[in-house]
């Protein structure tokens, strides 16, 4: 065939990889206008030599980009110019697709629950929460650190990114792990875990006494009440055990018996259980928590 023969829109439409529906678009917006239109039918014809144009407009079409665009590529003669809006579609295409990969992890994270939902509320030896394939996988992707100031000012401390606007403050618990007043790296899932388990204590209590909670946009994320925080938290311990300087066997050996108003008898070993348990408050720093009632020697310690 001369390629200025003519062809009916059903052929053209199955050479160039478009749609009757599609062609009958193009045509009205002004994108692809056949040849020729029979007065009275109505019926479309094309000429070959437009094949290179349609096919242009299949594949860009195929790519999700917009009409405006679409035009303003197969009509442009600065190739510059067309190399532009396609590496700006490109952006769109790696953005939209980063955002479709987060709803799949929502996704993924709300079938869990579901499944959790069905399963026994008692995790028995052994059982999995979680595939080894899938912690293996979510190793790769922790949640190391955040940057996101378009929340507002941007404050870190040892696993938790915060961010104040006004009196609202956004807060990320992340997935570091902070022992022993060291960050030691990351666990995947840590961070919700973590803000989980708070939230649902916030919950629990919230008809005890009110708290700062607005709400939970993210199983990582809560957006709060700024508060002027009392830097006191109290430590349960049931072992007399530790290394570091706020650690009860720290002091312990260093010769103190009264610990915070609790009384230690001599002769306790590392590691070994208390009678009962004991209660220490700490004052809370960003950097180390230290220990807020001092400790008092025995006069028979050396």
């Amino acid at each position: 065939m001369d390629s200025g023969e003519l062809v009916g829109v059903g052929a053209f439409a199955q050479l160039s990889g478009l749609t009757v529906e599609t062609l009958r678009h193009y045509h009205q917006v002004g994108l692809l206008v056949p040849v020729a239109v029979d007065d009275r039918t109505g019926y479309r014809r094309y000429g070959l030599r437009q094949l290179p144009r349609a096919r242009t407009l299949a594949a860009l079409r195929d790519v999700g980009m917009p009409l405006e665009d679409v035009a303003a590529i197969v009509d442009a003669t600065d190739r510059g110019a067309r190399r532009a809006r396609l590496v700006e579609h490109r952006r769109r295409l790696t953005e939209a697709a980063r955002r479709a990969a987060g709803r799949v992890e929502a996704m993924d994270r709300m079938i869990e629950r579901e499944d959790a939902l069905k399963s026994s509320l008692r995790i028995e030896e052994g059982t999995l929460m979680l595939s080894d394939e899938r912690l293996a996988r979510e190793l790769l992707g922790t949640l190391d650190r955040t940057d996101f100031g378009h929340l507002g000012v941007r404050h870190e401390g040892k696993v938790r990114d915060s961010y104040v606007d006004g009196d609202v403050r956004t807060i990320v618990t992340t997935d570091r792990l902070s022992a022993f007043d060291r960050l030691l790296g990351t666990i995947p899932f840590k961070g919700q875990v973590l803000n989980e388990i708070a939230n649902y204590w916030f919950d629990a209590t919230s008809d005890i006494v009110s708290n700062h909670l607005l709400e939970v946009p993210d199983p990582n994320v809560v957006r709060v009440r700024e508060c002027a925080p009392v830097p006191l938290e109290f430590v349960v311990r049931a072992y007399i055990t530790g290394v570091t300087k706020t650690s009860l066997w720290f002091n312990y050996e260093a010769g103190a018996r009264n610990i915070a108003g609790n009384l230690l008898p001599d002769g306790l070993r590392k590691n070994e259980r208390l009678e009962a348990p004991i209660l220490t408050p700490t004052t809370k720093f960003e950097a180390h928590d230290r220990t807020s009632v001092a400790t008092t020697q025995s006069p028979r310690a050396s």
